[in-house]
């Protein structure tokens, strides 16, 4: 807008000035026009750089700045049959399940996940890891991260879950590390290093192995629940 006022006001004072002003003088204020907004074209220029600049460092900063979101989930089943009277009488009876707690987000640099459950049988940690964006697109994870295996995050999220979440193969989460780059259309390449599953391995110091949220080899019984699983090595 600026621009275009003073090409307009330039033009009219050309136009009245020429009948009153010789050839020469007329052709030396073109010149000094000229000057004047190229001049003003280099200062529009530089402003808008400058915005632009500004723009990006403040989405740069907001990006870094510290947000952790806590979010989770309360969950029962009500079980009713017809072989016992007294749940029958009562019309079914709600039996707690689990609490899950989650945990998503970044303190400065620094990416965070994490999710603790607490059934009435077991508390376990189902995945807790740290993470850094080293390059734009590349990341890193290390702590119990996801294996990437099986139709995720699909098939092993119904009730019953999916055969391959009970052998071990979906939905599992082991300590190591994974990198991970996202890429067009939706795709994303993962690459991860498991020394040993989310327990310790064969050493590690817990009271009870089956208190897990993965399904697992495990040094013990064997030993089958509708919710955990020890298998002997």
């Amino acid at each position: 807008m600026l621009y275009q006022r003073f090409l307009l006001l330039s033009t009219f004072a050309i136009c009245s000035s020429s009948y009153a002003q010789s050839e020469p003088d007329l052709q030396q204020q073109i010149n000094n026009l000229k000057q004047q907004l190229a001049a003003l074209e280099t200062k529009l220029h530089q402003q808008h750089a400058k915005a632009l600049d500004e723009k990006t460092e403040t989405t740069h900063t907001e990006a870094r700045k510290s947000k952790v979101e806590v979010g989770g989930a309360v969950r029962a089943n009500l079980g009713i049959n017809s072989y016992e009277k007294g749940n029958k009488d009562r019309h079914g009876d709600f039996d707690f399940d689990m609490i899950a707690l989650k945990f998503n987000g970044n303190v400065d640099d620094i990416l965070l996940g994490a999710e603790l459950r607490f059934y009435d049988y077991m508390t376990t940690v189902k995945y807790a890891w740290l993470g850094y964006e080293f390059l734009p697109n590349w990341e890193v994870k290390a702590g119990i991260t996801p294996v990437r295996f099986g139709n995720q995050p699909y098939n092993s999220h119904s009730y019953y879950f999916s055969p391959n979440y009970y052998i071990g193969l979906e939905d599992d989460f082991d300590l190591g590390i994974l990198v991970s780059r996202q890429m067009k259309d939706n795709w994303r390449l993962d690459l991860g290093f498991y020394k040993n599953d989310e327990l310790g391995g064969v050493d590690g110091y817990v009271d009870d192995r089956s208190k897990r949220y993965s399904y697992d080899v495990v040094n013990g019984i064997l030993k089958l629940t509708p919710f955990t699983l020890q298998m002997a090595k």
